[in-house]
């Protein structure tokens, strides 16, 4: 029964599962997230390599006139070293890491979700995905409320691919497009 349930696990079945656990779901770019990743194994023991967590942000690329939503990397951290996992056994991971400052706020069509992965050789990896809201930060609420004042309203946020020459770290810049309600303009 031993040998069923390893090659049931290496495909997914009665493996090991991960969820992770925010201490909050709304962060400003630059602020420590803080949380803890639950291992629950499954119906056979299984070597844990690598926990990972990925912030994955999305972002629309042109091609030939049509818009593709793409996802990428902002920022992983690798949580452990290598450990076994008993079967049903229950372990607790605690992490804390700074959200870039980079990171797009989420409003408009902009998603943004920390992606938890576990590394286990020779089986399908589990996963577990968790939104989070990313907040103006205090500089970029102040712009907001100053350009708010002379007349104009939020119309569209987008996160587009940024051409070549303005690339740094990531592959998009975030857009947003404000229209005149009031005022001289």
């Amino acid at each position: 029964m031993s040998f069923f349930n390893k090659i049931f696990a290496s495909i997914g079945i009665g493996a090991a599962k991960v969820d992770t656990k925010l201490s909050k779901n709304s962060y400003r770019a630059g602020e420590v997230v803080e949380g803890v990743v639950e291992v629950v194994g499954g119906n056979v023991e299984q070597k844990i390599d690598e926990i990972y967590l990925t912030v994955f942000a999305t972002y629309v690329k042109e091609i030939d006139d049509q818009k593709h939503t793409k996802q990428a990397e902002i920022t992983k951290v690798k949580l452990n070293e290598p450990f076994v996992i008993t079967a049903n056994e229950k372990k607790e991971i605690p992490f804390t890491f700074q959200l870039p400052l980079d990171t797009p706020i989420t409003k408009g069509a902009s998603r943004v979700w920390i992606h938890t992965g576990l590394d286990i050789k020779g089986a399908v990896d589990p996963a577990d995905r968790d939104y989070i809201e990313v907040i103006p930060t205090n500089v970029a609420t102040s712009i907001f409320q100053a350009i708010d004042e002379l007349g104009f309203k939020l119309r569209q946020v987008e996160n587009e691919e940024a051409p070549y020459r303005l690339r740094k770290r990531l592959p998009f810049i975030q857009e947003f497009e404000f229209y005149p309600v009031q005022g001289p303009f």
